[in-house]
């Protein structure tokens, strides 16, 4: 993922070191490097947890 830092502070908080995400407006959408990794984190976490039943809904 291509990451770009803005001078925009980070809307969760507050560095401004914010990163862009991608498709989303600027002002609602900058993570600094930190809270970025640990967004990610939950994400991959979360979809670890419903993988299995992710699996099994498209195997029925």
């Amino acid at each position: 993922m291509h990451k770009k830092e803005t001078g925009i502070p980070c809307f969760e908080c507050g560095k401004r070191s914010g990163i862009d995400c991608p498709g989303r407006r600027p002002d609602e959408a900058t993570r600094c490097t930190v809270c970025m990794e640990e967004f990610m984190g939950r994400i991959r976490r979360i979809s670890e947890k419903y993988k299995d039943s992710l699996k099994r809904l498209a195997d029925s």
